[in-house]
């Protein structure tokens, strides 16, 4: 507030005292009291245009006193929001977002629209998030006029124009036990951070089978968010995978198991071999046996029918394996690819042996009465680009190595 007193000195509550005293001197004491009083009920605010007192460097100063526009909502053309639940889908997409990686969503976003979204009939993309952070990413994509999930389960629902497809965003509390809080997972001559170890890895056969959500729909397909759609889906992803009752994975390739997948199937036998009433029936010869998987399903796109996945065996084999051998997502880095093929070892039977010799390459085979390959996919309709979040991560997590000193003499 303007003052009479100090030559248009502003007077606030902080400096009622000091104001107070000087208009005394002055001989106009009931002037600063009815300011100091009304600076009491409404503190000064600098005017626009006025330059407040710098604190800090000259970039900190920019930085706080110019703030960056707000992006535009980049699904939200126009909003109409809903937090019911969504009506069930044959097929539901899921991604997992954070803040980290909701930029190269939004970059990605017009491909997966136009190619891949938009040309499935009754779908659904499942965004899922941290609970801390879903408020920040309903902004971001729906726009501020909808009510954002603040809670475990919550789930915004809308669909724009823009896109064809319906959108749920749901917030998961999504952590690491305590007791794996301090780990650090290391294979294959890599360390890798704790959130990647969760977020890429033991949510995606944990957290995210056990959401209600996840049981509306036939199939659903984790997709990574740097997968890149360079030319349309040639079918109609639901149709194909309904057209044999017997599959319940669906994969773009297999990769031959490294030591991120050590100790799952000694992991499944311990589950196994517990005290229950009813023995479970018996496995397959080689998972009974084998050291190690023959092979792990590529997972940057892969499909599953959701009534295996959340079947009563895969979901009490998933809880032990999170809660009682984390170990392995959290120390060995099991990520997503591990755990379903020992689903499939404790849930299936095959008649069809698992691990022999193909002609695609090379490449050993998993369960292929129960699977199906999408050879028509990768490579020739997206790639696969590791992201700059992910980049980070790693970069962050992997130590750089400790020169080797020379010895003398020797260059």
């Amino acid at each position: 507030r303007e003052g009479a007193h100090g030559g248009g000195r502003r007077c606030g509550w902080r400096c009622g005292r000091v104001c107070a005293g000087t208009a005394v001197q002055r001989g106009t004491l009931s002037l600063s009291l009815s300011t100091y009083m009304s600076g009491i009920a409404s503190p000064y605010k600098p005017r626009r245009g006025r330059r407040r007192a710098k604190t800090g460097s000259d970039a900190q100063w920019r930085s706080r006193r110019t703030d960056a526009a707000p992006l535009a909502p980049a699904l939200a053309s126009p909003p109409q929001c809903s937090s019911s639940s969504p009506p069930p889908s044959r097929l539901l997409t899921v991604h997992l977002l954070t803040l980290s990686l909701v930029e190269e969503y939004v970059a990605n976003l017009p491909a997966f629209c136009a190619h891949y979204y938009e040309r499935q009939s009754n779908h659904s993309v499942l965004l899922v998030a941290p609970t801390a952070q879903a408020p920040a990413l309903a902004r971001r994509l729906a726009g501020p006029s909808c009510q954002p999930p603040t809670q475990h389960a919550q789930i915004l629902a809308w669909k724009p124009q823009a896109c064809g497809s319906r959108f749920l965003l749901q917030a998961v509390d999504i952590a690491a036990p305590r007791r794996y809080a301090q780990l650090q997972a290391s294979c294959n001559g890599r360390n890798w951070s704790q959130e990647y170890a969760l977020y890429s890895g033991s949510f995606f056969v944990s957290q995210l089978l056990w959401l209600p959500s996840l049981g509306d729909s036939d199939w659903y397909v984790k997709v990574d968010t740097d997968v890149v759609f360079q030319r349309p889906m040639p079918f109609d992803l639901s149709i194909e995978l309904a057209r044999d009752p017997k599959t319940v994975v669906a994969h773009t390739g297999l990769q031959p198991s490294n030591s991120c997948e050590r100790g799952v199937l000694q992991a499944l036998r311990r589950f196994r071999s517990r005290g229950a009433v009813r023995p479970p029936p018996p496995m397959s010869p080689w998972c009974e046996s084998a050291e190690s998987l023959p092979a792990v399903f590529y997972g940057n796109f892969v499909a599953y029918r959701t009534t295996f996945m959340r079947s009563k065996p895969v979901l009490e084999l998933s809880r032990y394996l999170y809660r009682h051998e984390g170990h392995g997502y959290f120390r060995y880095r099991w990520g997503d690819q591990a755990s379903p093929p020992a689903f499939m070892c404790h849930a299936l039977r095959e008649s069809a042996p698992s691990g022999a010799r193909t002609g695609l390459g090379g490449t050993e085979t998993l369960f292929p009465e129960y699977t199906r390959h999408l050879d028509a996919l990768r490579g020739l309709v997206f790639k696969h680009e590791r992201s700059s979040a992910m980049k980070k991560q790693l970069k962050l997590a992997t130590p750089k190595p400790t020169p080797t000193p020379k010895r003398e003499g020797v260059s």
